[in-house]
């Protein structure tokens, strides 16, 4: 059984999907010894709020944040955690919500800080479909399916709350507040369940005090005890905030990593990725390097090579390339930010380039077109004016 579970708000523009897989799903990838290192950034693009499975081929599932772009909540593929390729959207249109036991994958997300919608597909890669509502909001979630086929989300800010959900995963059974943030927090995020070794784990994040917590109990609904994995720690990226929410993962090898994340300019909140051990306590250990994130660790799998994240996009046939997204908000405005269906394309790399070809033979009298670089609430413009003024200059 392999879940992937998310939240989704517009009206923050964030969303966050999780995976979580059954164990007697997985067939586990086995090979030589690993060799050689990585480096940090795994992926230097913005791919923030992760939540990392292995899925029943044995490869690892990433599901991504991507705010108000659509389609939505994008999902990589790995199969040694270093290199990601992208396979699809949980979210085909923002008109809002993963699982595998009965054949189908689900997407769980709070959209509207009201309600939860549930999507469903055969694969990861889609086609998807609304399936369900929940008539709350599981605001940063994350799910586990236990031993015993029960599913459990863990979800909320200050109070954190686990809720069950029937054999189907598409409503609720039952709810109930486990604790509450530690003293002199608020504001969680990032929620994530886990069971390990008979015990159970929530791993969530307060990101103003740019701090990991982790959580543990012998049942999902308590009591629960805390311990702080890491806070303020120096990011491996030149000018990035301390990692903070992700995901813990156990590789076919039996060892354990944090995929995390990091914002630094321009990319925004890129992957990183570092070991842990876990302490006779029964809490995890974050590996560092002398005393900071490492901007690189020996590799956790051998490599498996994925397709180039840069290349070149010609816009022929029916559909967009699964890297392009489109901004749809509203019509007749001069603002770029309600402007609708602008096609759209993240930056990658830590000094990205692009040359741009425009046709403008389609183009009217009184059409304009030009490009636009953005970044949170400001934009550079290039304007390219009237097409016959276009046509002169090119």
């Amino acid at each position: 059984m392999s879940i992937l579970l998310a939240s989704l708000w517009t009206k923050i523009s964030l969303s966050v999907l999780h995976f979580i897989i059954r164990k007697a799903a997985f067939a586990v990838i086995r090979g030589q010894g690993s060799t050689g290192t990585f480096s940090n950034p795994v992926i230097c693009g913005d791919f923030p709020d992760n939540d990392v499975s292995v899925g029943a081929d044995g490869l690892f599932y990433y599901s991504a944040s991507n705010m108000h772009f659509s389609p939505g909540a994008p999902i990589l593929r790995s199969a040694d955690l270093v290199n990601w390729e992208l396979i699809g959207h949980s979210v085909p249109t923002l008109d809002f919500g993963e699982k595998k036991s009965n054949k189908t994958w689900y997407w769980i997300g709070c959209v509207d800080f009201n309600n939860s919608y549930v999507y469903t597909s055969s694969s990861p890669t889609g086609k998807w479909k609304q399936s369900a509502t929940i008539g709350k909001c599981y605001y940063d979630c994350g799910l586990l399916i236990d031993d015993d086929d029960k599913m459990y989300v863990v979800w909320g800010s200050h109070n954190i709350s686990i809720s069950q959900l029937s054999p189907d995963g598409l409503s609720e059974v039952k709810s109930q507040d486990v604790f509450t943030s530690p003293p002199g927090t608020e504001l969680m995020e990032g929620n994530r369940l886990y069971k390990k070794d008979g015990l159970y784990y929530v791993l969530n994040d307060y990101p103003q005090g740019l701090a990991t917590y982790i959580w543990k109990s012998t049942t999902p609904w308590g009591p629960w005890t805390y311990k702080l994995l890491q806070a303020f720690t120096p990011a491996p990226v030149e000018d990035g905030i301390t990692p903070h929410q992700g995901s813990l993962i156990k590789t076919s090898h039996g060892d354990w990593y944090f995929l995390s994340f990091t914002w630094a300019y321009p990319n925004g909140r890129m992957p990183v990725l570092a070991p842990i051990t876990w302490g006779s306590d029964g809490y995890p250990i974050l590996t560092l390097v002398n005393g900071s994130w490492g901007t690189t660790y020996p590799n956790p799998l051998p490599t498996v090579k994925t397709p180039s994240w840069t290349g070149t996009d010609t816009f022929r046939g029916d559909k967009l390339d699964l890297i392009l997204s489109t901004a749809t908000v509203t019509n007749d405005t001069n603002d770029l930010y309600l402007a609708r269906n602008t096609i759209t394309h993240r930056v990658h790399g830590r000094f990205p380039a692009a040359t741009i070809v425009l046709d403008t033979s389609n183009m009217h009298d009184g059409d304009r077109s030009g490009l636009v670089a953005f970044r949170d609430c400001e934009f550079l413009h290039a304007d390219f004016g009237r097409v016959e003024l276009v046509a002169k200059q090119q």
